[in-house]
């Protein structure tokens, strides 16, 4: 959602990262963030095209906290990276990837974020980020609502690689983007979701699943439009209204869970298993509760993005005050994310805004994320976090 925003204070202890089951439902707290002084330093595919947008307006809190590589919890140790030979999902579908995918898992905590400016004039609103699968050092993002149905191939570099439209598709508001295989197996897609429901009155909630094309520097997109999107409306359990910008899809693409975005001590967690099959709905239940990380201000937890680690054994959560990892047990197990381990990547960063996109590099061993810009006018850098071996 485009907002309005007021500095904040983060002079506050971190909150404890306890997680917890719970099926009861939260209702959203619409309250006004209060105006304070910001102090802080821390470590069925369509083929026609079409397309218009609708735009809005609520009051978040800024991510106002400096970026320094957050420390991991206890229990982490070995090498710099951690291979998984993990062969087996629990709790919410979905399978492993294939030999073919990086089995590389950051063994410690989080170097600080280092700028790569973007290139791309028209992203002045990143509000999703993910990296390619199949395209070397390639990148997808894509702008918040007021924009067309499109997503934007940017290099690791920061380099513009073109734009890609979405036929016969409205967006309305799209939050995050993730990678993962087609619904019917087919080959790569890039999964947009277009859940954002500040106001809580939104009918039209949909995920789109979108053949990912090859795109490079040498090979750069342009304006192209999709060869196949797969569209899929979403619904809520006993059509309860949920505000979310916060996907994870499973790596062959048969199962994902939404992130509730709302300003409390905690958020549901909602998931479907497929098959899916485009223009048929999918029907979200509530698969588990989050503690709601991040600094105990107004609007300070609000969950804005995630992304599921290419091994399916981490999951990044981002609030407007900071970027967290959550280590499974179990790879898939977003169910049991209540007994996983946390590790604070970033407080902030302070040099985003009004950040909301997180994901895993290719990699899996870093971290991206982007800040929209609150005037809608400036294209925002992107931050990479590089992981610090464990000693």
């Amino acid at each position: 959602m485009r907002r309005s925003w007021v500095a904040i204070s983060l002079s506050f202890a971190l909150p404890s990262a306890g997680l917890f089951a719970c099926t009861n439902p939260h209702a959203v707290d619409e309250a006004t963030a209060a105006s304070t002084a910001t102090s802080a330093t821390g470590a069925g595919g369509a083929t026609s095209t079409s397309s218009s947008n609708a735009s809005a307006t609520d009051s978040a809190a800024s991510g106002a906290a400096q970026g320094a590589g957050g420390s991991a919890a206890s229990g982490t140790g070995g090498a710099s990276a951690t291979s998984t030979s993990a062969s087996s999902s629990s709790g919410g579908g979905g399978s492993l990837p294939d030999a073919s995918v990086p089995d590389v898992l950051c063994s410690g905590s989080y170097a600080p974020p280092q700028d790569v400016p973007v290139a791309e004039p028209a992203l002045v609103e990143a509000s999703g980020v993910a990296a390619s699968k199949q395209n070397v050092d390639v990148l997808w993002l894509h702008n918040d609502s007021g924009d067309t149905a499109r997503i934007f191939a940017v290099g690791t570099d920061g380099a513009a690689l073109g734009e890609l439209a979405l036929p016969g598709v409205v967006a309305h508001d799209f939050e995050d983007i993730e990678t993962a295989a087609c619904p019917d197996g087919s080959g790569p897609c890039v999964w947009v979701a277009d859940l954002g429901n500040n106001a809580l009155n939104r009918v039209d909630l949909a995920i789109y699943a979108i053949a990912e094309p090859a795109v490079s520097k040498a090979m750069p997109l342009g304006q192209a439009s999709a060869s196949k999107v797969w569209t899929f409306p979403v619904t809520y359990p006993q059509g309860v209204a949920v505000d979310s910008e916060a996907l994870l899809v499973a790596p062959d693409g048969q199962a994902l869970w939404v992130f509730e975005k709302v300003d409390a001590a905690s958020a549901r967690i909602f998931g479907s298993v497929g098959p899916f099959q485009g223009g048929t709905p999918i029907a979200l239940s509530e698969v588990a509760t989050l503690a709601s990380p991040g600094i105990p201000i107004s609007k300070g937890r609000m969950i804005t993005g995630a992304d599921l680690h290419p091994t399916g054994e981490r999951v990044l959560v981002r609030v407007y005050t900071g970027v967290y990892e959550y280590r499974l047990a179990q790879p898939l197990d977003i169910a049991a994310i209540a007994q996983a381990q946390r590790v604070d990547v970033a407080l902030g960063p302070f040099s985003e805004p009004q950040g909301e996109a997180v994901a895993y590099d290719a990699a899996g061993t870093g971290v991206w994320t982007i800040s929209e810009d609150p005037a809608a006018s400036a294209t925002q850098p992107l931050h990479h976090y590089a992981c610090v071996p464990a000693p």
